[in-house]
């Protein structure tokens, strides 16, 4: 079964002309709190992403998620407001680690 396309806010990010390209971006969260009332609930995360891309240059970004969700009448819970606020953004030493993929496995290539 092939691989479907990636919705266009990943294609942004890895783009097939991007130099350097985009080869790992993973998002590790913590510290979660979620608050429920009924139907509605809000919630608020702490973020940890770290970029690498493919010349070996490399970034760490941490932010603070905060996002509101709503119970439809289908039971089904949905993300009705994203909001991200950026707590830093910063380089990290070229080729800092030991190993790095060639490609992205979420985009396919």
């Amino acid at each position: 079964m092939p691989t479907p396309p990636p919705p266009p806010h990943f294609r942004r990010f890895w783009a097939e002309d991007a130099d350097p390209a985009l080869i790992l971006n993973a998002h590790y969260l913590t510290s979660e709190q979620i608050h429920v009332e009924g139907d509605e609930g809000e919630a608020q995360w702490i973020h940890m992403q770290p970029w690498l891309y493919s010349d070996g240059t490399a970034l760490l970004r941490s932010s603070r998620l905060n996002n509101a969700f709503r119970k439809e009448p289908d039971g089904v819970w949905r993300i009705t407001r994203t909001r991200t606020e950026n707590v830093f953004v910063a380089p990290l030493p070229n080729r800092f680690a030991q190993a790095y993929p060639t490609a992205s496995v979420l985009m396919g290539q």
